[in-house]
């Protein structure tokens, strides 16, 4: 895989598992890549797959993550959010409820940094 785009690839997800994430709460592919591209790193959604490129994930930059409403997206971006290096905004973060009611106040115990929710 690495040869067809290149030595900085670092995540890649091919095959079937692609058609049941476009079916959950959100097109989990296309707000998956959304999340990663705004918080600073680079992604691309392809029908059957999502890529994930770069060789420098030591800080992501920060910005706005559009939660779809989607429990799995906005705990993936708070927990993304540790590694940015500015703020990191994420709308429908009430979704956690979902399957993680206690999912905030957990991160914030173990030293994340939360507001307005």
């Amino acid at each position: 895989m690495a040869s067809e785009f290149g030595d900085k690839v670092k995540f890649s997800i091919f095959g079937q598992s692609h058609v049941r994430l476009r079916l959950k709460e959100s097109d989990r592919i296309k707000s998956a890549c959304e999340m990663i591209n705004a918080l600073g790193a680079q992604a691309e959604e392809r029908p059957d797959a999502l890529i994930v490129r770069g060789s420098n994930f030591n800080k992501l930059t920060g910005g706005f993550v559009n939660g779809y409403n989607d429990h799995r997206i906005v705990m993936a971006a708070a927990i993304a959010a540790v590694n940015c290096n500015n703020e990191v905004v994420i709308s429908d973060c009430e979704a956690v409820s979902k399957s993680y009611i206690n999912f905030f106040e957990d991160y914030k115990r173990l030293g994340g940094i939360v507001s307005g929710v």
